[in-house]
């Protein structure tokens, strides 16, 4: 597989409340670290790459990519996500490899629902609105049937009764699941990664999707 060539393959996921790193050395073969203490991407990313680097007995040279999470997500974490993976993808001259997170999200929980079912993936903005992006599974893997949108949080029930909708938080009619961690981010992208490679740092930047306005749907 051509992605062999990027590994070892080190993975950040800084959207949400955890701290998240993780390498992938070979396939089937993921070291994760995950920090489950708020506000601590800044304190604990580095450490944490640090930590995962010593467990696998590698040296930071050693590394040929980095699979970062591109959102959308927490402002302050996905800074510190990308403003450390463009540091070290700098320094080594290694390619950059944006994952779309709700993307790797949808595949992680695609595994457990049944061929052609439609759902959504959906995280929580502020107290009144939401992030929505809608998949169906078909053939084995996810499709988009929607990009990412802003929902307000009151309608959700009423605008999707027969869809489910998968959040890592608490909500009335959404199945809750555990935020991503970097071993799925790591993960997508070697099974995905080949079309997202990118060497040109200036321009990878996280989604934060901050222009969009609600819409009524």
């Amino acid at each position: 597989m051509k992605m062999n060539e990027f590994l070892p393959m080190l993975a950040i996921e800084t959207t949400g409340e955890i701290c998240s790193a993780a390498l992938l050395v070979n396939p089937g073969n993921v070291l994760e670290l995950n920090v489950f203490e708020k506000h601590s991407h800044s304190e604990k990313l580095l450490i944490s790459i640090e930590k995962l680097l010593e467990t696998a007995g590698l040296k930071t040279a050693s590394l040929k990519s980095i699979a970062i999470s591109e959102g959308p997500g927490s402002f302050t974490g996905l800074r510190i996500g990308y403003s450390a993976a463009k540091a070290i993808a700098f320094s080594l001259e290694i390619p950059i490899i944006p994952v779309p997170t709700f993307d790797a999200t949808a595949s992680q929980i695609m595994t457990y629902l049944s061929e052609n079912t439609e759902f959504g993936i959906v995280s929580r903005v502020n107290r009144e609105e939401l992030y929505l992006k809608q998949f169906v599974k078909r053939k084995g893997t996810v499709e988009e049937l929607t990009d990412i949108s802003l929902i307000n949080i009151e309608k959700v029930e009423s605008k999707f009764p027969h869809k489910m909708l998968f959040c890592d938080s608490t909500l009335n009619g959404v199945i809750k699941v555990p935020h991503i961690t970097a071993g799925s981010i790591a993960e997508f992208a070697y099974l995905f990664g080949e079309h997202l490679l990118n060497y040109n740092f200036d321009y990878i930047e996280p989604r934060y999707f901050k222009n969009f306005t609600v819409r009524t749907m």
